[in-house]
């Protein structure tokens, strides 16, 4: 009997397959990160498309022993469940998707990423999706802070407050890489800060929900030239990012809701130390399925046709 869903994630950084069982345990969780240069800060759509071409196949050797199991794919399509999202970089992850399932006539979900990072972490925390809750998605393409609903085993989102500008990621990565760490430099970086006790932080003003954090590379590339020490500026940074999601929480009246934090910011355990620290009602998922993971649309994919 098959009983098994497949899940197919081609993000900006990440190559990932996941396969999981009719009670949603993960059978196989395999990734691929992409390669980014020396210096470099990013990865160009086309650059990022060509690397999943390359990784995919691997990536499905490793997982053929499962393959009669196989009941359904769910594929990410775009970043966010709305009409006018879009990035190119998923067009590999869906041909890939549609050639297995014409080939073994399965049915296929067309998913977003973001809701595949939702789904990721909420069976770990606990989150009955019959109620509805608030989710922040912070990645390095997103700074989200959403009202979520789960409705027909699909995430409905209402973004209530966020970054206007650049991405917690973006922000982190772009400090690290000024100060000599490989892109991406999140989870260095978070070695360096999570133990530590220094309260001091850049500062950034909160309006209904909403941020910028562009001005904070700004300071921190001033810090650099005048001398500071990098981990100074790598504390001042991570505490500013707490701070503001504190203020932000604060300003919306969401401080006593369910908060699902998710995306790969969100395994840093600096952050979950602090924000912890002061909301009981936070919650993080493992910090490996924070990061980018095709096994919350493997997830989806069980609830989406009905896989017993």
């Amino acid at each position: 009997m098959k009983s098994y869903s497949l899940g197919i994630d081609t993000s900006c950084y990440t190559t990932s397959l996941a396969i999981v069982d009719a009670h949603g345990e993960v059978l196989v969780d395999e990734r691929i990160p992409l390669n980014v240069g020396d210096g470099q800060k990013g990865l160009r759509q086309s650059e990022a498309f060509y690397q999943h071409v390359l990784n995919l196949p691997g990536l499905f050797e490793k997982v053929a022993t499962y393959a009669d199991g196989v009941a359904c794919i769910s594929v990410s399509e775009k970043p966010r469940n709305n009409c006018d999202s879009y990035m190119p970089v998923f067009n590999a992850g869906t041909a890939f998707a549609r050639a297995v399932s014409n080939l073994l006539a399965l049915p296929i979900h067309y998913c977003s990423h973001q809701e595949g990072h939702i789904y990721s972490v909420m069976k770990e925390s606990g989150i009955n999706a019959d109620l509805p809750f608030v989710a922040v998605h912070l990645s390095g393409g997103t700074a989200e802070i959403m009202n979520i609903s789960v409705n027909g085993n699909r995430v409905e989102s209402t973004i209530i407050g966020g970054s206007l500008d650049i991405t917690a990621g973006q922000l982190i990565d772009r400090v690290g890489v000024m100060l000599g760490y490989a892109f991406p430099a999140g989870k260095a970086l978070d070695g360096l800060v999570c133990e530590s006790k220094d309260k001091s932080a850049y500062r950034t003003s909160v309006k209904n929900g909403y941020f910028n954090l562009s001005g904070i590379e700004n300071m921190s590339e001033k810090d650099f030239a005048d001398g500071v020490e990098p981990v100074e500026i790598i504390v001042k940074t991570f505490n500013c990012i707490a701070n503001t999601l504190l203020e932000a929480f604060a300003q919306l009246d969401i401080a006593n809701r369910v908060i699902l934090m998710t995306g790969g910011v969100s395994a840093s355990r600096f952050l979950k130390k602090a924000l912890s620290r002061e909301l009981k009602s936070i919650r993080f998922g493992p910090s490996g399925l924070c990061t980018d993971n095709a096994v919350g649309l493997a997830r989806m994919g069980i609830g989406l046709s009905g896989v017993k």
